[in-house]
């Protein structure tokens, strides 16, 4: 006899498909059709895709807040379906919406975080000591008596984490975190979502518009049937690709389209240089190739 032993990734998808019901032509409408993918434990996965593909309805099916037309998502080996695990799957996966305004509910920042702890019946000294740790972790120490109301987007954005973070999940969500903020805020999210990854060993899932952020996981869900709603290995490859940059529906990098365009017309360079410095400093060493080239 053949025992069958557990799989090792932390999130599966088998055959998902999602129908909802569209009240103006009064049918179902198909949102998401017959996704597969696993994610493994510490593993940063970004998913990307153009506005309407199911991004988000995808987000709330991994942690259960919605449930698969067909098909299955497990979590940890447990299945969404299955009422029982409902509670276990809330704790065990973390979201953070795009907007943090959907996310506060309390009038001050140690009430916001202290919400969920107490839900979980913990202890008032764990959940004091809790709140302390988790604000000096994203850079709000001692914010503990502010209004929510009175903080920047970006500082919203943090406390959320920070609530998300207190709960001690195996995993986090991020959906579109950075699309409302301004782009010294989007830094700072970001630093923090591969702080996350790096110290705590959180395993990140990132919905993201923005190719200069999906490119940083380490493998990319492309939510589009050109590229068969696909997990590939290797971001900067593909994201760096002539098939990504030449397709209309999907903004791409500056620096990937120059690189690209100098790899058609002849010229050996490397296209995964995505920083724009890297890009520069690329053009500079096949001037200087070609310079020496012609000296000889």
């Amino acid at each position: 006899m053949v025992l069958k032993t557990a799989t090792s990734a932390i999130i599966r998808c088998q055959n998902v498909t999602y129908k909802k019901f569209d009240s103006l032509s009064k049918s179902e409408k198909t949102i998401l059709d017959n996704i597969n993918f696993e994610i493994n434990r510490g593993e940063f996965v970004s998913i990307i895709g153009e506005n309407g593909c199911g991004k988000s309805t995808l987000s709330k099916l991994l942690n259960g807040l919605i449930l698969p037309t067909s098909g299955n998502v497990f979590v940890n080996n447990l299945n969404t379906k299955e009422p029982k695990n409902n509670l276990e799957i809330k704790k065990f996966v973390g979201l953070v919406f795009q907007n943090p305004e959907s996310q506060i509910i309390e009038a001050t920042i140690e009430e916001e975080i202290a919400f969920g702890l107490e839900n979980l019946c913990c202890s008032p000294e764990f959940i004091s000591q809790k709140i302390k740790q988790v604000l000096e972790y994203v850079d709000l120490k001692g914010f503990e008596k502010i209004s929510t109301n009175t903080l920047s987007g970006g500082q919203k954005q943090r406390l959320c984490i920070a609530s998300v973070i207190a709960m001690e999940p195996k995993v986090i969500i991020f959906d579109e975190p950075t699309s409302m903020l301004d782009t010294k805020s989007k830094k700072v999210i970001i630093d923090l979502i591969l702080k996350l990854k790096k110290e705590l060993n959180i395993t990140i899932i990132l919905i993201t518009h923005n190719v200069d952020e999906a490119i940083l996981a380490d493998k990319v869900l492309i939510m589009d049937d050109k590229f068969h709603n696909k997990l590939f290995e290797n971001p900067k490859e593909v994201l760096c690709s002539p098939k990504f940059i030449n397709y209309e529906k999907f903004e791409y990098l500056t620096s990937s389209y120059i690189l690209n365009s100098l790899k058609k017309l002849g010229y050996e360079v490397d296209t995964t240089k995505i920083d724009i410095n890297d890009c520069a400093e690329e053009i500079l060493n096949l001037l200087r190739n070609q310079k020496h080239a012609t000296n000889k």
